[in-house]
């Protein structure tokens, strides 16, 4: 359950350590005080106050390194390697060298999505089908849109996508999303909360049934009830 609002947009990039990742936030501009003078952008005074937050000290601005720039052949297991960008609206499929093998890539326009949108999750299918989460506009959420091979688009659903996608074995498609609420039963809210869902979708891209993983905790755990007052 999170409190509804919109930050500025921001540069992300990831730091490998050890077994993981760290998502490190990378903000241009000088620091400028909250209560700086009136001339100062509003989106500028509050990247200032995002970045007073503790854990986000630790950034350092991402490297002007491209491509792939270190492979050890012998410690790295060979094959290809699928990613997508926060840059562009499509996923790929490149050797380890880097080299391009294939690319799904959509034009927003032609799915009523601003240009500046990407591809924040995607599935491959055995068959070089694609199915991808597709947001832009500082929006958190985008339709779920599946392409064929050649990147033409098969089928469009449309709704508050969350992050991540699973497909099943049955050819389900589960997903995450969320429903905006301006009030919850026996909670007093002090504003609008996003309530997760798990949404499932038969092959054909048509909801099949609609979760709230709310609903589906003990109502005597006191962890669910802090969050939501909070």
């Amino acid at each position: 359950m999170r409190t509804v609002g919109k930050i500025p947009n921001f540069i992300v990039y990831f730091l490998l350590l050890g077994s993981g990742f760290i998502l490190m936030p990378a903000f241009p501009g000088p620091e400028v005080s909250q209560d700086g003078p009136a001339s100062v952008p509003a989106e500028q005074r509050s990247l200032s106050t995002i970045k007073s937050l503790p854990y986000l000290q630790g950034y350092k601005p991402a490297p002007k390194k491209t491509g792939v720039v270190r492979y050890d052949e012998k410690a790295a297991y060979q094959g290809l390697n699928f990613y997508v960008s926060a840059s562009v609206p499509g996923a790929f499929l490149v050797d380890m060298k880097g080299d391009p093998v294939h690319r799904w890539m959509i034009r927003p326009r032609d799915i009523d999505l601003p240009e500046e949108s990407h591809c924040r999750r995607a599935y491959i299918y055995p068959n070089g089908d694609l199915l991808g989460i597709f947001e832009g506009d500082g929006d958190l959420s985008g339709p779920l849109v599946k392409l064929n091979k050649e990147s033409q688009v098969l089928w469009i659903y449309r709704g508050k996508w969350n992050y991540d996608l699973f497909v099943a074995g049955n050819g389900r498609i589960y997903v995450l999303t969320h429903r905006e609420r301006a009030e919850y039963p026996g909670q007093k809210l002090a504003a609008p909360v996003l309530e997760d869902f798990i949404t499932v979708l038969g092959p054909d891209g048509k909801e099949i049934k609609s979760a709230a993983l709310l609903r589906k905790i003990p109502s005597n755990c006191p962890l669910i009830h802090k969050e939501i007052r909070n």
